[in-house]
């Protein structure tokens, strides 16, 4: 059974290293989806509404790789006071293909967060990340796994994710 994984956080929480670490150690096909790479890597040319169509191409690449028997994990903010709205359309989508559904919530420090977008190649500023933490937090979400990654290393916090998801998922020893 295919699994979608939805990790969200703030700027700087770890997002797309836990990504890439978790699908290394999952046990079948899977594909990172990093939101920003649709929300800012893709040039959508004369086309209206930007958050509707990075939208809607998240949903379409999700779709394909579930339909294709392949494990998501898609990473953003997943913020904002729709936050709840966005995560249950992922899980929809999720069981529209019978796959199972995980969401998991990084949280850190708003200091953590501007310290490491400083040290980043591709810096955003002070202000916005600030203005994407703030987002983050509107969303209110108790559901799912949620880690202080302020306490934790990333190895304790990849083997959280991990201790989270089925063992059939993982890779057995």
């Amino acid at each position: 059974m295919v699994k979608l994984i939805i990790l969200r956080g703030p700027p700087g929480s770890g997002k797309s290293t836990l990504a890439l670490l978790v699908a290394k150690k999952l046990s079948k096909g899977t594909i990172v989806i990093p939101k920003d790479t649709v929300n800012y890597g893709f040039h959508f040319v004369n086309i209206k509404q930007k958050k509707d169509r990075s939208k809607a191409t998240i949903k379409e690449i999700v779709k394909y790789y579930l339909k294709n028997n392949y494990n998501v994990i898609v990473e953003g903010v997943f913020g904002g006071r729709d936050a709840n709205k966005k995560i249950n359309e992922m899980k929809t989508l999720s069981d529209k293909f019978n796959g199972d559904f995980y969401l998991v919530s990084l949280n850190v420090k708003l200091k953590t967060s501007i310290l490491r977008d400083d040290i980043r190649k591709k810096k955003i500023s002070k202000k916005e990340v600030t203005k994407w933490y703030n987002y983050f937090y509107l969303g209110h979400i108790k559901s799912g796994l949620i880690l202080d990654n302020d306490k934790l290393t990333i190895n304790k916090a990849v083997k959280s994710i991990l201790e989270y998801l089925p063992t059939t998922l993982r890779h057995l020893p």
